[in-house]
């Protein structure tokens, strides 16, 4: 897991290379290997190796930014985390988005996989978008809905896992009384040490902003 550490390191300094020749820009770079990190290996009592190793890394990266001149710099998450390694909460995925949806008589256009357990449906046809929304909210696991869908423009349909409970060798998948073994299709990740919280910080060299921002606003400011 901690590989992608030094894959966003390489990304991150080919992506500024490219950017801080120029006089005037506008750049996003998003970091997201803690956020990885923490799900794997955030202690509640204390920090692990691979959380200490990615603080570093991402130090090296704030460093090298301050270093360039020109650059004005904006640190801002949308999200923070908070730890429940004692909640024992579990994170699966679909191990194909493609051959479950499949297996309960969706008909798609192509997916696109997200972070880990989510992803973008496009359609042929509204009528299939459609279909696939009631379809998926319809499927149960211990009589509870395991996923969240929203309908999108542009035949298109975002759906996420929900369930993060533990879940046994030979626990079904309930859609239209149709029996399916949920780890045929589902795979554990991890017990997930942190889950997401909707407040953030920013920190700015010059900018000042308002002591609260609702996320979606953030751009006004800039």
């Amino acid at each position: 897991m901690v590989q992608i550490i030094a894959w966003e390191d390489l990304s991150f300094r080919i992506f500024i290379n490219f950017f801080k020749k120029k006089d005037n820009f506008f750049a996003i770079f998003f970091l997201n290997s803690l956020a990885h990190v923490q799900h794997h290996y955030w202690k509640k009592k204390n920090d692990s190796e691979e959380i200490i190793y990615c603080l570093k890394k991402i130090d090296t990266l704030i460093d090298y930014l301050l270093k360039i001149k020109n650059i004005e710099l904006i640190i801002f998450n949308g999200l923070s985390q908070i730890n429940v390694e004692d909640d024992k909460l579990y994170l699966y995925e679909q191990i194909s988005h493609e051959e479950f949806l499949n297996s309960i008589g969706i008909k798609f256009k192509r997916i696109e996989k997200l972070m880990t357990n989510d992803a973008f449906v496009f359609f042929n046809t509204s009528k299939d978008k459609n279909r696939c929304a009631k379809l998926l909210d319809k499927v149960r696991f211990k009589s509870k809905k395991i996923f969240f869908v929203e309908t999108q423009k542009d035949k298109k349909l975002f759906y996420k896992t929900n369930y993060i409970k533990k879940v046994s060798k030979y626990d079904k998948l309930t859609i239209n009384k149709k029996k399916i073994t949920f780890l045929k299709y589902f795979q554990l990740i991890t017990l997930r040490r942190g889950i997401h919280s909707h407040n953030g910080e920013i920190l700015s060299q010059k900018k000042h902003f308002p002591k609260r921002i609702p996320n979606h606003k953030f751009f006004n400011y800039i």
